[in-house]
């Protein structure tokens, strides 16, 4: 519980609230069905993002997906155990070399039951990532690597335009 202020105390700051586009999606709701959404600011070393479930009880059908609005920096542990869980197994060179990484989520976008799944990320390494993937430090010494994006996808050919809008509007 925050502390009353005293007289001559500084006056507490005020933190900003951030700015949620109060319609987004809302496209996909229309009809006579009332919809329940929740929007989750989230924070994490990448600075803050807003985790979006437009229809709480359509997240967990599959009928409604859960995206964030800005990219945001993981833990590699929390994202490796969010993988294996939706049973999307990484090539062990891959797996490998996230060891040796630092994540950061450029784009998050999950339907459950097998629906539109879209994960970007972008990789800092912290021994170089040649070396990491071939086991020789000597080939990573010969080049020098500016940065690496990686990509998870999954997608039928219909809900694709779905996927396309979103990354339009996280580009902003």
């Amino acid at each position: 519980m925050a502390e009353v202020p005293k007289p001559g105390d500084a006056p507490l700051e005020s933190l900003p609230v951030p700015t949620v586009d109060v319609i987004s999606g809302a496209e996909s709701l229309l009809g006579t069905e009332t919809h329940v959404g929740i929007t989750v600011r989230v924070k994490s070393s990448g600075g803050p993002s807003v985790l979006v479930i437009p229809d709480v009880k359509g997240a967990k059908t599959g009928a409604f997906p859960v995206y964030i609005t800005k990219p945001i920096t993981l833990e590699l542990a929390k994202l490796q155990k969010f993988l294996a869980n939706k049973n999307v197994e990484l090539p062990k060179e891959l797996s490998d070399l996230l060891k040796d990484t630092s994540v950061a989520c450029n784009a998050f976008y999950f339907t459950a039951n097998n629906g539109p799944l879209l994960m970007m990320f972008t990789l800092q390494f912290n021994k170089g990532l040649i070396g990491s993937l071939t086991g020789d430090p000597d080939i990573g010494d010969l080049f020098d690597i500016e940065g690496v994006s990686a990509r998870v996808f999954r997608c039928s050919e219909d809900k694709f335009p779905a996927l396309q809008k979103y990354a339009a509007e996280l580009a902003g």
